[in-house]
């Protein structure tokens, strides 16, 4: 195996580049289009992008011991193994998508202000292990690069 180290500023440009690709992508859509969840789907793209936003805060601050840049509630209902649970309000994609760049943003002045110190080892579907925020934020992003996939699956049907 051949490691390659990548800094952490290019991980979270990366991060955030797909979250500005993702805004990009809905930004003509309606509620009704965001809520739509097509046939042999099981779920929509609102529930996308909620769903990045639940997962990074699992994996870079909940396996660092450390609080959610968000409402615990929301991390619980878009995490992994949820699904759409109705429709999702014009204020909720509002907030949805000020959430997607605001936890990208908190995320880089935590690790300015060296606030990781901690890390909860988690086995992911890829076979290996996460034993740092940085391998963290590493395996973000490719998560974050399949539901990118999925959203533009999604709007193809909207």
């Amino acid at each position: 195996r051949i490691f390659i180290i990548i800094p952490m500023n290019a991980i979270l440009d990366l991060t955030y580049r797909n979250r500005k690709a993702m805004l990009k992508i809905i930004e003509p859509l309606s509620v009704a289009q965001l809520n739509y969840i097509p046939e042999a789907f099981n779920n929509n793209i609102i529930w996308n992008l909620a769903h990045v936003i639940s997962v990074q805060q699992g994996l870079v601050y909940g396996l660092s011991n450390l609080n959610f840049k968000i409402e615990k509630d929301f991390v619980k209902a878009y995490t992994k193994g949820t699904k759409p649970m109705g429709d999702v309000s014009e204020k909720d994609v509002s907030i949805i998508k000020e959430q997607l760049l605001y936890t990208i943003e908190q995320t880089e002045l935590d690790i300015s202000a060296d606030r990781f110190q901690t890390y909860n080892e988690y086995p992911v579907m890829l076979g290996n292990t996460l034993t740092n925020v940085t391998d963290a934020l590493q395996f973000n992003n490719y998560h974050e690069g399949l539901h990118l996939g999925v959203i533009m699956s999604l709007k193809k049907f909207v």
